[in-house]
């Protein structure tokens, strides 16, 4: 063959490549992601693609390569320009190690998932297989230095299938316990025995050696961003025996549950929703509505939420306040905004601000239901929709077979912020992202340590759903207490019901050690605590161990946006061993099915591991935008997977671990120094043994100053704690002021209803203090 027709030859095959290659990359792959519904056919389609591809493209390559190094050499030994001919063979081999060694992790978790899939079809939502096959189309590697971590994959199923395990577990146990209503609270729950003393029989479990997590950092065989061993293993110097102890049971202990007390089943539950789902069918709700729930905590609540996850009902849970004039406004704006299709509210006479909402809105009026079992025109008792279901039955199988293969993409409920960061926002929370989030923190609520589980929020704050349906899963029973976080009603529901897991923020923790020094009770029921809320540091964590001995103590991260990005590692480890960032404690490592990143603001880049920037997480439990568009820059997209901007100011260090020392709006900006208040709190609770918050203050030069406000000086003068903060943290740092409660006129720090300092109001009060000190000042002055 000529020289000219190698030449030919070799384009010919060569642009014939590129153009299989750019099909795949432009059309297939587009075309696959576009219109493929199940994640296990978007697997199928690649593996059979990679086949194919596999047998034609690498042989294409290589005889490509050939044909253009051989029409190198004829062009060489002719004294023509050869080279160019020589670098395209170059460039089109070099497909073939590319393929074969940069792109094998992600084919192989691909093959991986394809195998998978073929006995369990939901092994990933199709949204994060999408994602999955986003990653190998980008064609780009990770710097293992760079602050983003990725926790690997995880196993959906529907919301449903995670509560339906308690169901299955424990049919005849009890799954809710209201201790502040009576045993006959509900009188239409179904069930073919009156109501007695429930006794359940739990073991006291006595370890030789501490605790072990109940998830493993590889869970489901997806990697973890520690190394082996890394957290996994009690930080000491001696050396460890080779085979744990076996836990030891000594007794069984009998629980009694006060039969003054509302208890309700699993099957009581499960039961009587499926006829609140089947009265309301009968009303003519359907799937894909939305219910408005303006109630108090309850075994109503709860009857609810389980009869809205079985008729595939999306839920809003708003604050009962909200019915009394003063919240109509915001009401109306709500009403006006969701459309609810159901409305539920304690009973006619507090409904009627709804009433009022609809008529002047315009809107068709929805299905009205009410706690009392006084009837009205408008309002329908929860009772008589149970009696309307016995004249209308359904087929109850197929409900539950339709909530076991709940849509992913359906919103699932909506719940509303705090508004301690501005206006409450709206989080639509699909299907998909509450399934992710019940699968990755199954390590927190199990069924050891979530046998009895205190649920004290209200429920129209994200945690209150969230951890009701943890405790489902686990089979254990939902323990309320009233309406809000509450330390003596903690603690009496601990001494009477062997409370086993309870949740903790710091003014809680706080609290409860003054009460138990005044009114010590036995505590040791308590197994698991998990404290959040706020920046935790390693003398609150200590003093909640002191508190509680027998407990394992965690901390855990969540927002009503979504909670599950991590996980706790250190339920072996000693807490003065764990890594702490000064006083900051670690909230752990990425769970499967996250991803998380420490973003610079100012070079609009990923961090190195060790520095500090904006945390910024993707996850299979986060939104994707707050509900009617709003704050929509706290959202964005890169490569195609959506990030979510927590606010929060973070540090990952080079194991895979995660601090985070406070959100981003409370840095106190001191000369162009960024100061981050729970850095100084922690050092001066530390140095005086007194709760502390540090807020700003304004300052002629400097822009903004740090003010601590402490429960107490405890001793201390306030020279003595403004020197401590400067030979910590140096001048930069300096403190503008101090103040104790008492001299604001406080007697504790302002809380919201999870028991969140609102900082904003101490804020407010140290200006009032300072203006009240620069008034003395001024009459002073002019006294003399």
């Amino acid at each position: 063959m000529s020289t000219t027709g190698l030449q030919a030859t070799a384009v010919v095959t060569g642009s014939f490549l590129s153009g299989a290659m750019m099909s795949l990359s432009l059309f297939a792959v587009p075309v696959f992601l576009d219109t493929t519904t199940e994640s296990p056919q978007l697997f199928f389609q690649w593996v059979r693609m990679y086949h194919y591809g596999h047998m034609a493209l690498p042989t294409m390559a290589v005889s490509t390569f050939l044909l253009y190094s051989y029409t190198a050499i004829k062009k060489r030994s002719a004294k023509q320009p050869w080279r160019r001919w020589l670098i395209a063979g170059v460039t089109t081999l070099t497909m073939v190690p590319f393929t074969w060694l940069v792109m094998v992790p992600t084919n192989n978790e691909l093959f991986r998932l394809q195998k998978v899939s073929l006995l369990e079809p939901t092994v990933m939502a199709i949204a994060e297989a999408k994602e999955l096959k986003i990653q190998e189309n980008k064609n780009t590697g990770v710097d293992d230095n760079l602050a983003e971590v990725n926790g690997g994959v995880w196993e959906q199923s529907s919301v449903f299938a995670h509560i339906e395990q308690g169901l299955k577990k424990n049919p005849d146990g009890p799954a809710v316990i209201s201790t502040f209503q009576s045993a006959d609270a509900l009188p239409y729950l179904v069930s073919g025995e009156s109501q007695k003393a429930t006794i359940i029989e739990t073991p006291v479990i006595q370890n030789t050696s501490p605790p072990k997590s109940s998830v493993s950092p590889f869970q489901n065989g997806a990697f973890s961003p520690l190394q082996f061993g890394a957290f996994t293993q009690p930080v000491a110097t001696e050396e460890r025996k080779s085979e744990e102890p076996k836990p030891v049971v000594q007794e069984e202990t009998k629980v009694k549950i006060p039969s003054e007390c509302l208890t309700i089943t699993y099957n009581q539950l499960h039961r009587t929703a499926l006829k609140l789902a089947a009265g309301m069918i009968a009303n003519g709700v359907k799937p894909d509505t939305k219910m408005l729930m303006l109630i108090p905590n309850g075994g109503e609540y709860t009857l609810l939420l389980w009869a809205c996850i079985l008729l595939r009902i999306t839920y809003i849970s708003l604050d009962p306040e909200m019915l009394d004039i003063s919240g109509f406004t915001i009401l109306k704006a709500t009403i006006q905004t969701l459309k609810p299709q159901i409305v539920v509210a304690p009973d006619a006479i507090t409904g009627k601000s709804v009433d009022v909402a609809i008529s002047e809105l315009r809107l068709p009026k929805p299905l009205t239901l009410c706690l009392s079992s006084l009837r009205s025109r408008n309002w329908k008792p929860l009772s008589d929709l149970v009696h309307e279901a016995m004249k209308c039955p359904i087929d109850e199988d197929a409900l539950v077979a339709a909530a076991r293969n709940d849509n992913p993409t359906r919103i699932h409920s909506i719940m509303f912020t705090s508004g301690t960061s501005g206006i409450p926002k709206g989080c639509p929370m699909r299907i998909s992202n509450m399934s992710h989030m019940l699968h990755s923190q199954s390590w927190l609520v199990d069924a050891e340590t979530g046998t009895f589980a205190l649920q004290q929020p209200h429920n129209s704050r994200g945690i209150a759903p969230a951890q009701t349906m943890q405790t489902w899963k686990a089979g254990g029973a939902v323990v309320m207490t009233g309406q809000e976080f509450n330390v003596k009603d903690a603690l009496d529901a601990i001494t009477k019901l062997k409370v086993t897991f309870i949740v903790l923020t710091p003014p809680m923790v706080h609290e409860m050690a003054v009460e138990l020094a005044t009114n010590p009770v036995d505590v040791s029921s308590v197994r698991r605590i998990q404290v959040g809320g706020d920046a935790i540091t390693k003398g609150l964590l200590l003093k909640t161990a002191s508190i509680f001995p027998k407990a394992q103590v965690c901390v855990n991260h969540g927002m009503t946006e979504g909670g599950g990005s991590f996980m706790w590692p250190f339920f072996e480890t000693p807490i003065s061993s764990i890594p702490f960032f000064g006083e900051i404690c670690p909230i752990g490592v990425v769970a499967p099915g996250a991803t998380i990143r420490v973003w610079d603001t100012d070079k609009n880049t990923v961090v190195k591991k060790g520095q500090l920037g904006e945390l910024h997480v993707t996850s299979g439990s986060l939104i994707k935008h707050y509900f009617g568009g709003r704050s929509e820059t706290s959202f964005y997209d890169d490569h195609g997977v959506r990030w979510f901007n927590t606010g929060d100011v973070a540090m990952v260090n080079e194991d895979g671990l995660v601090s985070i020392l406070g959100r981003r709006k409370d840095m106190i900006k001191r000369g162009g120094v960024g100061i981050m208040p729970a850095a100084l709190e922690s050092s001066i609770a530390a140095f005086t043994g007194s709760q502390t918050i540090v807020v700003p203050i304004t300052h002629p030069v400097v822009g903004h100053e740090p003010f601590a406000v402490l429960g107490s000086y405890n001793g201390k003068t306030q020279e003595q704690i403004k020197e401590h903060v400067r030979s910590v943290f140096g001048k930069d740092y300096a403190l503008g002021g101090l103040a104790s409660l008492k001299e604001l006129g406080l007697l504790e720090f302002p809380v919201n209803q999870t028991h969140k300092i609102v900082k904003s109001k101490v804020q407010e009060d140290v200006e009032r203090h300072l203006s009240r000190l620069s008034a003395v000042k001024v009459r002073a002055e002019g006294g003399n």
